[in-house]
C-alpha cells in the first residue's frame, strides 16, 4: 500500500539495519532488532515497551538509555511477564527496568500520564481491540508524548496500516490514530534490512488547548 503521497505523512524516510554491529537474537531480523536500531531515549523519560520477543535484548536496550531513564517492560501475558520479571532480577537491573502486565482488563486502571514514550513492538495485542487500547495509550502518555508502532510491512497488515493513518472505518475521513486523539501528523520510517521489510510509525499526544474545556 502506497503511504508517501498522503498529506498527513510529515516524514518517510528509509534506512538500512547494519546487521554487523547491532544486537543479534537467534534471528535478527526481527522488530526486536528494528526498534533498538531506531529508537532514542531522551534524559529523564518514562518510556514503556511492549512485544519484545527476546528478552534478551534488554541490556542492549539499557546501553542506550540517558539519566535517570526507567523502562516499563510490558507483556499482555502472565507467563511473558514473569519470564521477564525473573531475567530482570537476575541481571540485577532493576533501576532501570520494571515488569508490567497490561491487558483490557487492567491497563484501564493505570495511573495517567505516566510516560514520554510508549513503543509497540508488533501489533497482535493492538488488533484485538485497538480504539481501547489506543485510548488507553493516550491517556497514559504524558502532553507531547509519542506512540511508536513498529509493525511488519506486508499485505497481512496493510488493511491495519490504512485503518490506523486514514481510514478507521469504511467512508471515514480519519484513521484511528487521529480519531482516538493523536496528532493528525505521522513520522513513518521504512526499515529494511535484506529481504526483511518493517515500517515505523511515530505519533504524539497534542498538547492542550486551554480553550478545549469550555467546548
Amino acid at each position: 500500500m502506497p503511504i508517501t503521497d498522503k498529506n498527513t505523512v510529515d516524514v518517510y524516510s528509509q534506512i538500512m539495519i547494519d546487521t554487523k554491529s547491532e544486537f543479534k537474537p537467534k534471528d535478527h531480523r526481527n522488530l526486536d532488532n528494528v526498534f533498538l536500531k531506531i529508537v532514542k531515549f531522551s534524559k529523564g523519560e518514562r518510556i514503556a515497551i511492549q512485544g519484545i520477543k527476546d528478552i534478551s535484548i534488554i541490556p542492549s536496550i539499557s546501553q542506550k538509555l540517558k539519566d535517570d531513564n526507567l523502562i516499563a517492560i510490558v507483556s499482555s501475558e502472565k507467563k511473558s511477564a514473569n519470564e521477564q520479571s525473573n531475567y530482570i532480577k537476575e541481571y540485577r537491573i532493576g533501576d532501570k527496568f520494571i515488569p508490567l502486565l497490561w491487558n483490557l482488563d487492567n491497563i484501564t486502571k493505570l495511573k495517567d500520564e505516566q510516560f514520554h514514550l510508549i513503543a509497540l513492538i508488533g501489533i497482535e495485542q493492538l488488533k484485538k481491540d485497538p480504539i481501547a487500547y489506543l485510548s488507553s495509550y493516550l491517556r497514559l502518555l504524558k502532553e507531547n508524548g509519542k506512540l511508536m508502532i513498529i509493525m511488519e510491512e506486508n499485505s497481512k497488515n496493510d488493511l491495519f496500516l490504512k485503518k490506523l493513518l486514514y481510514e478507521a472505518e469504511m467512508g471515514e475521513m480519519i484513521g484511528l490514530l487521529e480519531k482516538v486523539g493523536f496528532s493528525k501528523r505521522f513520522f513513518i520510517k521504512k526499515v529494511i534490512d535484506g529481504d526483511f521489510k518493517s515500517i515505523s510509525i511515530t505519533t504524539q499526544k497534542p498538547k492542550l488547548n486551554p480553550l478545549d474545556y469550555f467546548q
